[in-house]
């Protein structure tokens, strides 16, 4: 037997190697297609989920204090804000500013609300005000809306889901 034909010569790639380099090619895919996907639609609904979340908390807010909370947004800004009664029961003006811990907001450029907003929470969880519906204008249109009884949803209840 000669070295020739105990030592067979082959080309081509192990089926590990073809298997790596897929992975990091989809690896690399993924990240280079995040760089070209449209995040506003992302933005829009997600500051509509913050602006529900807030206005839920408003509300529960009220009914665990006994105060009157009240809620309110600019037209054309991107920022709520919520105060309350200082004193229990639904006499008296918010002027104590509310921090929701759990509520870290972030604002988007390019959304906004649309209209003019706020809506108070009475201790009993009732809602009152001039306006009770929280437009968010962005790549979509979301409406939140604030139910007299104090439900708060989002208008149509599909679009928030």
């Amino acid at each position: 037997m000669t070295n020739a034909s105990r030592h067979s010569v082959t080309d081509g790639f192990t089926t590990i190697e073809l298997v790596v380099v897929i992975v990091v090619l989809g690896i690399l895919s993924v990240a280079a297609m995040a760089k070209f996907v449209d995040r506003s639609a992302f933005e829009t609904r997600g500051f509509a989920d913050q602006t529900l979340a807030a206005v839920q908390y408003a509300r529960k807010l009220a009914v665990a204090t006994g105060r009157k909370v009240c809620v309110a947004a600019s037209v054309g800004g991107n920022a709520l804000t919520m105060t309350m009664a200082s004193a229990r029961g639904s006499s008296g003006t918010c002027t104590t500013t509310v921090t929701n811990p759990s509520l870290k907001w972030r604002t988007f450029s390019g959304v906004s609300y649309g209209g003019a907003l706020g809506a108070v929470f009475a201790g009993d969880g009732s809602a009152s005000g001039t306006a009770l519906s929280f437009t968010i204008l962005g790549d979509q249109t979301y409406t939140i809306v604030v139910e007299t009884t104090g439900y708060v949803h989002c208008n149509p209840v599909t679009a928030c889901e």
